[in-house]
């Protein structure tokens, strides 16, 4: 009898335990950022704001990014980027931005370490209806590249310039992997592609220039593909 009192106290507090844990709120007052670092030449940066570093926005690689953190919302937030290449460390320019809680951005660290660039913008990230993708495109290449995007037979944004985001593109999700085609029609030959890419239904993407048309194989032109959700 024992036995089955103390077993049946304890389901009750286990399950009580998982029901307080279930309820518990986010963070109040929170944002969520995605730090993206995009300067080719920059091995790794650091982001801190109003000079705390924000917490797995530490040693970002090249081309890599941190998926979506929990910031401080507020005005006037301070954010900071270090950019570390070769022992040494170099402030890029502190940027003074607005996160509204409960809303989600992504900041894009691009251009070249010698002159980085920063480029902030609101993520809509509303998942598309079943069949669809949502698909956008940023420039974060210092060349002076316009470029139009083709995602398969889908041109879904043109003339997009250095430090430049698109807002997201619903488009039909295929039936068959696609090719990613990123060029400038006044300079063909600066090309960035990817084969046989495949958007899923229901998901959000980011389409990601980097790197220059002279550099070398860790700094060369690419394009990446980034999931937001």
């Amino acid at each position: 009898m024992k036995n089955s009192i103390l077993l049946s106290c304890f389901l009750i507090a286990a399950i009580t335990l998982a029901s307080c844990k279930k309820n518990d709120p986010a963070p109040s007052n929170t944002a969520r950022v995605m730090f993206v670092n995009g300067c080719a030449g920059a091995a790794a940066i650091d982001v801190a704001a109003n000079s705390v570093n924000i917490a797995g926005a530490t040693n970002i690689g090249f081309q890599k990014n941190t998926g979506y953190r929990q910031v401080a919302a507020g005005t006037g937030i301070n954010i900071g980027v270090s950019i570390n290449a070769s022992g040494l460390i170099t402030p890029l320019i502190n940027s003074a931005i607005t996160l509204n809680a409960n809303t989600s951005y992504t900041t894009f660290i691009g251009g070249i370490f010698t002159k980085p660039n920063f480029v902030f913008t609101t993520d809509d990230l509303t998942a598309p209806p079943a069949g669809f993708t949502k698909i956008r495109f940023v420039n974060l290449s210092s060349d002076t590249l316009n470029e139009h995007i083709f995602v398969g037979s889908n041109k879904i944004d043109s003339n997009v310039g250095y430090a430049s985001v698109t807002p997201f593109r619903q488009i039909a999700v295929a039936t068959t992997p696609v090719n990613v085609l990123v060029q400038d029609p006044a300079q063909p030959t600066k090309i960035a592609q990817l084969s046989s890419q495949t958007f899923s239904s229901g998901k959000i993407y980011t389409l990601m220039l980097t790197g220059t048309s002279s550099g070398t194989s860790t700094s060369a032109l690419t394009l990446l593909v980034l999931p937001n959700n």
